[in-house]
């Protein structure tokens, strides 16, 4: 897949401009893959199970990162693409839905994916309402509708392994995701003159990669536990 996102000088400012598929500088630099779903046929021990767990559940919430800062992108600099990098954003919380759906059924599942699309559709209406220049704060603001999803998708992610996934750390790991999306999006459309933008776009990616390490150690956990059981 060909990158959307290349790095380019402005002002000596390292931004970002888009030029054509969807995968970002630091995905690639990273070597993290795009979006998949979990393949669970070459997991030949307890070992390789979890090691490909981690790594196909860090693809997916890489491309979750990813994807979000596109829109940002996109909507910001109110490109025609904007539509297309939603629906992609879209399909991806459907993907993480389903990876957890594996493992713990196609209810939990759709809880999940409907969890996750209220998570990107509130944060649309907060990309809009800062372009507008409206604020996102207070009581019935969208920021603390923006943490209300967060706590509910913590307590559900908790709730797969509460042994393994206590919600205190589950939902500090979505503050931090939360927190550093908001800088990410304030940065870019401040059109910062240092280096603020790309420092907040890797806050994003390593936020985001503690959130899925998290989930993923959580997952292989209860896995073990289950077929010791089972033996």
């Amino acid at each position: 897949m060909a990158c959307i996102v290349d790095k380019c000088g402005q002002a000596g400012v390292s931004a970002y401009k888009l030029t054509g598929a969807i995968v970002c500088p630091i995905h690639m630099r990273m070597g993290c893959p795009g979006a998949s779903n979990i393949d669970v046929s070459g997991w030949s021990s307890e070992m390789n199970r979890a090691h490909k767990l981690r790594e196909d559940m860090r693809s997916l919430w890489f491309t979750h990162a990813t994807e979000t800062r596109m829109f940002i992108v996109a909507t910001v600099s109110n490109l025609h693409i904007a539509g297309q990098t939603l629906s992609a954003l879209l399909k991806n919380q459907k993907d993480i839905g389903g990876a957890i759906g594996q493992f713990y059924g196609d209810e939990i599942g759709k809880v999940v994916t409907d969890l996750l699309t209220e998570h990107i559709v509130i944060a649309g209406k907060i990309v809009t309402a800062v372009i507008e220049k409206q604020a996102i704060d207070g009581p019935d603001g969208l920021w603390n509708k923006w943490i209300e999803n967060a706590e509910a998708i913590s307590e559900k992610i908790s709730g797969l392994n509460e042994d393994a996934l206590p919600y205190d750390d589950v939902y500090t790991l979505m503050e931090d995701h939360l927190n550093s999306t908001k800088a990410e999006l304030l940065a870019y459309v401040a059109k910062s003159t240092d280096d603020s933008y790309q420092r907040a776009v890797e806050k994003v990616y390593e936020c985001v990669l503690n959130l899925s390490d998290a989930l993923s150690a959580g997952i292989a956990s209860d896995l073990a536990t289950r077929t010791e059981d089972e033996d």
